[in-house]
């Protein structure tokens, strides 16, 4: 990890609505965390463990065992997050 960044001279466009709408949440969970307010915050209760859709694993290998080196770079992927850990 490096130094925070310095966002305050960004510009950003009509193709950003998306980091800007997560900025956006991230600064109300956190006011809602300062606030003492933890159930403010998405996902309680275990919801990210809910999540399903595509995962983003960079993996390249031969195209007739695809199947495999995906699942062996979840594996990986998995193993290496310590958020993870009992999935």
């Amino acid at each position: 990890m490096g130094a925070i960044q310095d966002r305050t001279k960004e510009h950003l466009g009509r193709t950003d609505v998306g980091i800007v709408r997560y900025r956006r949440m991230l600064r109300a969970a956190m006011d809602a965390l300062e606030a003492g307010n933890p159930q403010a915050l998405p996902m309680q209760g275990g919801g990210a463990g809910a999540l399903r859709g595509p995962m983003a694993i960079d993996a390249i290998g031969p195209g007739q065992a695809w199947e495999r080196l995906w699942a062996e770079a979840d594996a990986a992927r998995r193993a290496g997050a310590p958020w993870s850990a009992g999935l």
